[in-house]
């Protein structure tokens, strides 16, 4: 009712918009890392285990006509895919047998600039009207 006597077309619902802890994982496959899906085994020498935080966000634009869900957006981005780049230098052997390193790219700049990339992409799907066009990962 508020919405229809401010002559608003449509509401935005927010379903979820929050952060989660993840893990990427990635193995030395002769001389260059692969990155493979959680639970998978590991036959390499070498193991790196990405730490990210990971910013979600989900939202549905609706009717105030009729209630029709027009749009449904949802979009995620990890901090281990934004700028800056982490190099790290890897050493194993076959003879050690496997080594695992871990990498954490949480912190309070990478977390600003996924929030400023995953609203960038929704008000650009807004605009667009549509919910289609996935978010660039960098």
């Amino acid at each position: 009712m508020l919405a229809r006597g401010s002559n608003a077309e449509t509401l935005l619902q927010i379903i979820e918009i929050g952060w989660v802890q993840g893990t990427r994982s990635f193995v030395l496959d002769q001389h260059r890392f692969e990155e493979i899906a959680h639970g998978n085994s590991v036959s390499s020498s070498a193991l790196v285990v990405v730490a990210e935080a990971i910013f979600k966000f989900q939202a549905r634009v609706i009717s105030v006509d009729n209630g029709e869900i027009l749009m449904n957006i949802e979009i995620s981005q990890g901090t281990s895919r934004v700028s800056p780049r982490q190099t790290i230098e890897v050493t194993s052997s076959p003879l050690d047998g496997l080594s695992t390193h871990f990498i954490d790219t949480d912190g309070p700049d990478r977390r600003r600039e996924v929030v400023s990339e995953v609203m960038a992409a929704f008000f650009s799907r807004l605009a667009q009207g549509t919910a289609s066009p996935p978010l660039g990962n960098k």
